[in-house]
């Protein structure tokens, strides 16, 4: 293994990643904004603002890049300087963060039927950590670059305040729903596929869309910061951590097109499923506009009887 391997190796693996994974977010919002002009305009304005954060991260991590491979090579002091790239990234990724999982939080409160206390509780954890974050990016702005490993508990807390979060976000949204099974085989069908994901493609996209993936690059930056405390080897786990946020973001909110033409699609003249949006357009002039995902249990076409609708999540 070389001498920078684990230093100057490991943050261009990171910057790499990062760089990757933001073309895969700037590609997914360009078909949210292209297939859902008419969301409302606090979801337009969640998805502009964190893809702002993100890009606002790739400028200051490959600017440290630039400064460590480019002005000042060969000279290894320049490791010892955290720079303000570093300092800005901590900044940015708790924006990203912060504004990702509020948007969980408001789905989580409407999928309880607005009960608020959890949700509530969940925020006030993400402001913990969202301060914590703030606290540590000041603190390594005002101390020499050689004291920085002393805050390492700062770092910890934020990461595993994070890992805990994303945890319960992806635990709580698969409890909903399959607390929500109607009975029905096809219906049912659905919600087992939203919740455990039996096939490949459904199973990266749930992944993604109930932040496990999140959960996972919280947790390796947490064990690498651990592990190598003088190495930067958790830089790219880091790096990813905003990333994934908005991916996970959009690819909830681009996924809404697809469930419902496969519902559609499994109509049948038994029982029929409709998983519907409900964006501003022409309906609901005056009142806020919804984004619903829904269940309904239809009449048989051989039966009288009505049946009751149940609403498996919604966003208001």
């Amino acid at each position: 293994m070389g001498a920078w391997d684990l230093t100057l190796g490991a943050y261009l693996v990171g910057v790499v990643l990062a760089g990757f994974l933001l073309g895969v977010a700037c590609t997914q919002a360009t078909t949210y904004f292209t297939i859902y002009p008419n969301d409302p305009v606090w979801i337009k304005g969640t998805v502009v603002f964190s893809l702002l954060t993100i890009i606002g991260h790739q400028i200051s991590v490959t600017d440290k890049m630039y400064v460590n491979t480019v002005t000042y090579y060969p000279d290894p002091s320049i490791l010892a300087d955290i720079g303000w790239g570093l300092i800005a990234q901590t900044y940015f990724n708790a924006f990203t963060a912060i504004s990702v999982q509020s948007f969980y939080y408001y789905r989580i409160y409407i999928m309880l039927n607005k009960q608020w206390h959890f949700p509530a509780t969940l925020m006030a954890a993400s402001i913990v950590q969202f301060v914590v974050a703030i606290v540590y990016a000041v603190k390594c702005s005002t101390i020499p670059a050689s004291e920085i490993p002393s805050l390492t508990d700062l770092v910890t807390a934020v990461n595993g305040i994070s890992t805990g979060l994303d945890i319960l976000i992806a635990g709580t949204m698969i409890s909903i729903l399959l607390k929500n099974r109607t009975g029905f085989k096809k219906t049912d069908g659905i919600i087992t596929k939203l919740a455990s994901d039996i096939p490949i493609c459904s199973e990266v996209t749930y992944i993604v869309n109930s932040g496990l993936l999140t959960s996972a690059c919280a947790l390796g930056t947490l064990l690498a910061l651990r592990l190598g405390p003088e190495t930067y080897v958790a830089y790219p786990f880091y790096f990813c951590l905003g990333r994934v946020y908005v991916i996970s973001l959009l690819a909830s909110l681009n996924a809404r097109r697809g469930i419902k033409a496969e519902t559609t699609n499994e109509k049948s003249n038994g029982e029929s499923y409709d998983l519907s949006y409900r964006g501003t357009g022409g309906q609901g002039r005056g009142a806020a506009s919804n984004v619903l995902v829904s269940i309904e249990r239809h009449v048989d076409n051989r039966d009288l009887e009505s049946l009751e609708d149940r609403k498996i999540s919604r966003l208001q």
